[in-house]
């Protein structure tokens, strides 16, 4: 991301950098406003059973997909976002293989970004598909 210093403060640090992205290991592939790719690695402790990925993995996947697409194309001025609305489809199991999470907005508004989180395994394989608004808000006046 080429962006300004702040919002690849918010990238790197509030939303890559939150503690539950880096307790499932998520890497960020690509951000950019129309396009942002998450990688979310197999790992043992993610399963609800057997090789299966666990569809709460899977919902936060898309969640912090979502945010990070939001992050990619916010206006400045933007410190900070939260999900206000999140609806997923999930259409067919992950079996022990990396996810890839492709965020694509479908609309963005001076405050609010509704985003569409397709879910791949790593052989494009759909998983899940996700639509999520975020709201973003901005310093109050005088603190920025």
């Amino acid at each position: 991301m080429t962006e300004s210093p702040y919002r690849q403060y918010l990238m790197d640090e509030i939303t890559m950098g939150s503690p539950v992205a880096k307790g499932l290991g998520l890497e960020l592939v690509k951000a950019a406003p129309e396009l942002t790719v998450l990688r979310l690695p197999f790992r043992p402790e993610n399963t609800t059973f057997e090789d299966v990925v666990h569809g709460g993995t899977i919902a936060t996947l898309i969640d912090i997909a979502a945010a990070a697409g939001f992050v990619a194309g916010a206006g400045e001025g933007v410190v900070g976002g939260v999900t206000s609305a999140l609806s997923i489809n999930y259409l067919s199991a992950a079996r022990g293989c990396d996810l890839l999470a492709e965020t694509r907005p479908l609309r963005r508004g001076r405050s609010q970004t509704t985003c569409e989180v397709t879910v791949l395994d790593t052989e494009g394989h759909l998983i899940a598909k996700g639509t999520v608004t975020n709201r973003g808000f901005a310093a109050p006046v005088g603190t920025a």
